[in-house]
């Protein structure tokens, strides 16, 4: 993302809310771009690229406060966009309590460098995702006389954005991540065929799990399925791998933001 071009456009949104009426505002300019590669039993199955932009934009006038947003970035859209929004919010209920930060908390902010972005993500070509992609099943096919499909990818995405306010601040952020995974189907008994899968994932490439082990992991999986049958019913503990711990966890802070 070019930053002049985006802050550019922000503050020429923020300048188009304060001439349509808005006392204060806020608003977020977002670009993702995310990339997938998938094959299965060594022969592409889907290939997919998608880019996204977004812009989202607080109002705040005459006590009350509202918010929108849109895909359509066309100054001459956005114009329309902005002046409805404004329009729109005085019919709201007010709600007094409802402000921007004291601009006093910008300052200072810290410069630390969270290494959310992989400086290398540009480098990464389209023959280097087919290959990881293809790599990953490569690493089980002939494994076990059982298998029935493999199916592996590889994935990545590039996420970029700027938060204005009207009060004074600014700020950007840049993100990046990975993943790939591999899932495995199996004959078992009496026309049963139990799957398993393994997926990973990163912010940055280097720090990917090994595709090999990812691969191992998925077919032991799924080999530990092999054989299983049908319990009585029990009031049981259960136990959670601990790979499931990100997925529980996101569970509880998708509830409490």
């Amino acid at each position: 993302m070019e930053k002049n071009i985006w802050l550019d456009l922000g503050y020429w949104a923020q300048k188009k809310a304060r001439e349509s009426g808005a006392e204060q505002s806020a608003l977020g300019i977002n670009q993702s771009r995310n990339v997938s590669v998938n094959y299965r039993d060594g022969k592409v199955e889907k290939l997919k690229e998608s880019t996204q932009q977004s812009m989202w934009i607080d109002i705040y006038t005459k006590g009350r406060y509202s918010t929108h947003s849109t895909n359509d970035l066309r100054k001459e859209s956005l114009e329309k966009f902005i002046q409805n929004a404004v329009d729109l919010t005085p019919y709201l209920q007010e709600d007094p309590d409802r402000k921007l930060a004291d601009s006093e908390l910008y300052k200072g902010q810290p410069k630390t460098d969270l290494e959310l972005a992989d400086s290398k993500h540009d480098k990464l070509t389209a023959e280097d995702r087919q290959e990881r992609a293809k790599a990953l099943g490569a690493y089980i096919k002939g494994k076990d006389d059982r298998l029935i499909s493999v199916e592996s990818s590889f994935s990545d995405n590039h996420r970029e954005g700027y938060h204005l306010i009207s009060n004074g601040f600014e700020g950007h952020r840049e993100s990046t991540y990975y993943s790939h995974g591999v899932s495995v189907s199996m004959q078992g008994e009496d026309g049963r065929k139990p799957e398993g899968y393994r997926y990973y994932g990163a912010r940055h490439l280097e720090d990917l799990v090994e595709s090999k082990l990812t691969a191992t992991e998925a077919l032991k999986r799924t080999q530990d399925k092999m054989g299983q049958v049908k319990i009585e019913t029990a009031t049981l503990p259960m136990l959670l791998e601990n790979s499931n711990a990100g997925s529980f966890l996101r569970r509880i802070i998708g509830v409490l933001s």
